[in-house]
């Protein structure tokens, strides 16, 4: 029956659904716009894509349209999608953001988090530290991301880890700029630390306050950045074009 008939991109003789193709192009698109393959402003080819991946371009326009949702890319009519260039102003808006979701979070925990919760955690510092020691930062931020996302996590509230994970994809990139010098690794991995000292505490004021503080760090050094290029925080906005960093 024609009903019954699946069409390339619904099922592929792999056995893999037109869902989970879309989301391999998400992930490949993802990932090629965090390693700077794909650098601000420039085109996303979705042949090209679709067929490094070996699969068609249906898969990939569906993965362009969730990239858009998440803010990395923009779609412009009769021209197809673009990276995303995004304003200085955006990133610190998303930075006050997490420092209240951030608040919020550290102060359940605080009453909520197991032992063995906390143990996962620690084992994600260690593995970060270890990335550090290596010199490897892309691991570094991928064990801290994990951090952050486990900590949302055993929250138990979806809602707060969808809102969270939304919000790290429009920043990982301005992340790894940040951290790319020993002192922000140092001063990063410190942080985390600290975070789980206070949800070992069961303090949930003082985890709310250090949770905070993290954001608040972080959207410090963005403006650090800024200024040892050059530009006060007064330019921050224009400096955002000069530097042409993508999210």
């Amino acid at each position: 029956m024609a009903s019954a008939t699946m069409s390339m991109d619904s099922m592929r003789s792999d056995g893999k659904t037109g869902t989970s193709l879309a989301e391999t192009a998400f992930r490949e698109i993802e990932k090629m716009i965090v390693s700077g393959d794909l650098e601000a402003g420039s085109h996303v080819n979705e042949n090209a894509i679709a067929e490094r991946l070996g699969i068609s371009r249906g898969p990939v326009r569906e993965a362009c349209r969730r990239l858009e949702e998440a803010g990395i890319i923009e779609l412009i009519p009769n021209r197809g999608a673009f990276v995303r260039i995004h304003d200085i102003q955006d990133i610190l808006d998303i930075y006050d953001m997490k420092a209240v979701l951030q608040a919020h979070a550290g102060r359940m925990l605080a009453q909520t988090i197991t032992n063995q919760q906390l143990a996962q955690l620690e084992s994600l510092l260690e593995e970060a530290q270890a990335a550090a020691d290596r010199d490897e930062v892309g691991e570094f931020l991928a064990r801290n991301g994990r951090f952050h996302s486990l900590a949302m996590e055993f929250t138990g509230n979806r809602r707060l880890l969808i809102i969270h994970e939304s919000m790290e994809r429009e920043i990982q990139v301005w992340r790894r700029k940040l951290v790319s010098r020993a002192f922000n690794i140092s001063a990063v991995a410190n942080e985390h630390l600290q975070m789980l000292k206070a949800l070992q505490s069961g303090n949930p004021g003082h985890a709310s306050e250090i949770f905070r503080d993290h954001c608040i760090a972080g959207r410090s050094r963005i403006l650090r950045m800024l200024d040892a290029i050059g530009n006060s925080s007064d330019d921050a906005l224009s400096a955002t074009s000069k530097l042409r960093i993508v999210i």
